[in-house]
């Protein structure tokens, strides 16, 4: 019996794992051009961590921002709009497309919750939010 529990022990501990927290890297400012370099968008994290899932209690305040920036004729980029996001803090992912078009991904620390994909025309302004149900019957697990 105890050489029993001996193996028992012991299978235990070959395939025990160590514990992988949910952890997140802080959100930073970041910024990705488009495919051809006209066009750039600058994310601003915002601060509104109570607007997230599972986080009710935290502080509330600014969204997420976007710089939207063009090149101009001398290859400086201007500013030319700035605008703010759905993400409460940031998204995870963000595309840029060559007409100045911004595309967000996700949100930090809530994958799959809220508006899991947004489109924003050059001018900062939504086009479409879409939540994972809005895909075919997809739903946060």
């Amino acid at each position: 019996m105890l050489t029993r529990a001996l193996w028992f022990a012991a299978l235990i501990c070959a395939f025990a794992a160590p514990a992988h927290a949910d952890s997140w890297v802080s959100p930073q400012v970041t910024e990705v051009f488009s495919a051809s370099p006209d066009h750039f968008v600058r994310i601003i994290p915002g601060n509104s961590i109570g607007d997230t899932v599972g986080f009710a209690g935290a502080a509330k305040g600014a969204y997420a921002a976007a710089e939207f920036y063009r090149r101009q004729s001398d290859r400086s980029y201007r500013l030319m709009q700035t605008a703010t996001l759905l993400n409460p803090v940031a998204p995870v992912d963000f595309f840029v497309t060559n007409n100045g078009q911004l595309a967000t991904i996700d949100n930090w620390h809530n994958r799959g919750y809220g508006s899991v994909v947004a489109l924003y025309d050059a001018n900062g302004k939504l086009v479409k939010a879409y939540a994972l149900a809005d895909f075919g019957g997809l739903t946060r697990a």
